[in-house]
């Protein structure tokens, strides 16, 4: 059986693609930013929206155990759930980001230790709210299908989440959580970082297997339940590691030689070349053929936070 999220790549890809025009035409005429995506998020909140009520369908995934035997099969599933125009909310949320942290560090926004800890609190209430009020309401009690709330909650729920996300990401990346930010720049998450979207991609396979795999039902308890649950993401980490190694890496050194052999070696940098200018006077070195600025080891340890916090959060954003 394929893969049941391969239809990620594809979303995702499309919305790459997509999104390109979108920022270069941002940048060649500024004034167009805020009329651009203002268009594109009503759009993309909108066509979901019509669809589900013309269609009366669910918004939200319905539990029918039948489905999920071959979700390819079912025309929700092809139909609507996968695609990419259902799925551009979260994606538009993570440009809209970008813009936001280049405004805010061009106007030296600060935040104050007492608004970071509100913010960052206040987002995961939220977020953790949403999903409770959503199972509670549509999985775990009897629900009696109303398309009014199916039309809402198919755009609320993600634009929650994806709210919280953005805020979270423009906070570290002006001024950061302190320590908190120090612990997820650490080298040690980006392997994790890395194996994040080929876990996805085959984490529930994974967990059909297991479910497979009991003769009978079972009743366990909290224990029980995360020493499961561990025990998968483990499973699953262990075989995103080994495509990973398989497929990806070989794949990109693939592309990387095929890039030089197209369009050349990346140029070296002349011996006659201007001075570069460096962030702090202190990592400046004197070279035989010029002077060479060093990136001072705070402003390294800021992109490296990003980076793997960036990567940490790609995969969720698309939730």
């Amino acid at each position: 059986m394929c893969m049941l999220q391969s239809w990620y790549l594809t979303a995702d890809f499309q919305m790459f693609v997509f999104s390109i025009p979108i920022i270069y035409l941002i940048f060649l005429k500024p004034r167009l930013k805020i009329p651009l995506l203002g268009t594109l998020l009503t759009v993309s909140i909108g066509l979901p929206s019509f669809v589900i009520y013309s269609n009366n369908i669910w918004g939200l995934f319905p539990m029918i155990s039948d489905w999920f035997a071959d979700p390819p099969s079912v025309p929700y599933y092809t139909g609507f759930y996968i695609q990419s125009y259902n799925r551009y909310i979260p994606y538009l949320f993570g440009i809209c980001s970008f813009f936001i942290t280049d405004h805010a560090d061009k106007a030296k926004w600060k935040f104050s230790p007492a608004m970071k800890v509100f913010i960052f609190f206040t987002g995961l209430f939220s977020i953790l709210a949403t999903f409770l009020y959503v199972s509670l309401r549509f999985y775990v009690n009897p629900y009696e299908f109303n398309l009014t709330e199916q039309v809402l909650f198919a755009a609320i729920h993600r634009i929650i989440w994806s709210t919280a996300w953005v805020i979270s990401i423009v906070i570290n990346n002006i001024s950061g959580y302190g320590i908190l930010s120090d612990i997820m720049s650490l080298r040690l998450w980006f392997p994790l970082s890395r194996l994040t979207l080929t876990t996805f991609m085959v984490h529930i396979g994974i967990m059909l297997y297991t479910v497979s795999q009991d003769e009978q039902n079972w009743f366990g308890g909290v224990h029980q339940f995360f020493l499961n649950f561990f025990g998968d993401y483990l499973f699953s980490t262990l075989v995103a590691l080994i495509l990973t190694m398989m497929v990806e890496m070989p794949f990109e050194i693939f592309w990387k030689r095929a890039k030089n052999l197209i369009l050349g070696p990346p140029a070296k940098s002349s011996s006659n070349s201007s001075t570069v200018t460096s962030t702090t006077t202190n990592n400046m070195s004197d070279t035989k053929n010029g002077i060479t600025a060093i990136l001072s080891p705070e402003v390294a340890r800021v992109d490296e936070k990003n980076e793997a916090i960036g990567n940490t959060v790609q995969y969720t954003m698309q939730l």
